[in-house]
């Protein structure tokens, strides 16, 4: 990480063929070192010269991957770091085909709110919450679904999974009211009764 400011194509090419297989190792702090490996990588180089590694990272924490959990954990948490770093930079099309990558993020976050694992879902709703204030189209035209599929989570008992709902709908709220009014009573009723969660961060 301390070396990323090398001029060197030959470093950086190596560093993104190999830093992902950090990501296969069962072990926090190889997977947190990796982790900030890719983002800080990623910024470096930008969206431009390195958009597979979103393909990639999305790909692994997909459950069809036949992954082992560990690895689709470890795969999205190095993707919620790139998203915390880059949010509007993935809104913005790229120069090299002027496709824009929430366009096919969103959707497959979307499709990991389904996964297994608490921890995809839970860090999935904090990539996706990322994009909700930027009032993208990507993330509009999808609002509708967003939300159905966090009625679906409201009620998991991953505490992590339940404030990250609550967050959610907030932030709805604020940049799109008109999708949640539909929705309100339902919503407020539900985090009314959230301020008596046993997990103190939900409450």
């Amino acid at each position: 990480k301390n070396y990323l400011n090398s001029k060197s194509p030959e470093f950086f090419n190596y560093i993104k063929k190999t830093i992902l297989k950090g990501l296969f190792i069962n072990n926090t702090l190889i997977r947190n070192i990796s982790g900030n490996v890719i983002t800080s990588l990623f910024s470096v180089l930008t969206i431009d010269n390195w958009p597979q590694v979103l393909i990639d990272l999305l790909n692994l924490a997909d459950p069809t991957s036949n992954q082992q959990v560990f690895v689709q954990e470890n795969s999205m948490s190095a993707f919620l770091k790139i998203c915390e770093d880059s949010a509007s930079i993935l809104e913005k099309p790229m120069k090299n085909s002027n496709e824009v990558p929430l366009d096919f993020i969103v959707p497959k976050l979307l499709n990991l709110l389904d996964s297994p694992s608490s921890k995809v879902k839970s860090d999935s709703i904090l990539c996706i919450n990322q994009f909700v204030l930027l009032r993208n189209y990507s993330i509009s035209n999808q609002l509708e679904l967003y939300l159905s599929k966090l009625f679906n989570l409201a009620s998991e008992s991953d505490p992590s999974i339940r404030k990250n709902v609550c967050s959610a709908f907030s932030l709805i709220l604020d940049s799109r009211p008109d999708v949640i009014t539909p929705h309100l009573q339902g919503v407020t009723n539900y985090c009314l009764h959230t301020i008596n969660d046993p997990n103190y961060d939900v409450s």
